[in-house]
């Protein structure tokens, strides 16, 4: 949402400049000029964040995981000598091959995790190539939820969804407010002698 209000403020500051530095465009084509000015600007976002970003500047790249090439030409696959799976969208990443499937992302990610050399944590491509990691080792999952719990937040998918049918307990508090209703919740359970 934040790049969409820079993309107005600076479609309008182009307008403002169009109308104070130019006598020969009438309002009309300022109007058009400003359109022209936020579809290039779109473009640039999109190409910048579904394509640039995720293949050559994200700092996850180095991750295994699937691939996002169509499945006539893909270079990666060949350079690896690896026989992966196909397929993903520039626009959608994995998203569709997932919502195809019966049992969608485990199914998915269970193939991947045997497929594909990994050292406990895959990539793989979302909406508009956003990333998501999955631990696939038990190493990895010891990680998350063991040992280094109050680092990693959980999904803001997971708490706003799951948190309007269960409520924000436990389960889903994090930081200070989790470990004071663990404190809350595990003195009841203690078995007192005397």
């Amino acid at each position: 949402m934040v790049v969409f209000k820079v993309f107005i403020i600076s479609d309008v500051a182009a307008f403002l400049l169009f109308h104070r530095y130019t006598d020969w465009l009438s309002s009309g084509y300022l109007i058009l000029a400003a359109f022209g000015v936020l579809a290039f600007q779109m473009l640039a976002w999109f190409t910048y964040r579904c394509i640039l970003y995720p293949k050559y500047l994200s700092p996850l790249r180095v991750i295994p995981g699937p691939s996002v090439c169509p499945s006539w030409n893909c270079p990666t696959n060949r350079r690896l000598g690896l026989i992966l799976e196909q397929g993903g969208n520039i626009l959608m990443g994995q998203r569709l091959k997932m919502m195809r499937e019966p049992n969608g992302d485990g199914e998915n990610i269970r193939r991947w995790q045997e497929q594909i050399p990994n050292d406990g944590l895959l990539r793989y491509l979302d909406f508009f190539n956003s990333e998501t990691l999955v631990p696939v080792s038990p190493e990895a999952l010891a990680e998350i939820f063991v040992h280094k719990t109050y680092d990693f937040i959980k999904p803001p998918q997971l708490t706003s969804g799951l948190g309007r049918i269960i409520g924000v307990g436990v389960f889903l508090a994090e930081g200070e407010e989790h470990k004071v209703g663990c404190l809350v919740y595990y003195s009841n359970f203690l078995v007192l002698n005397g």
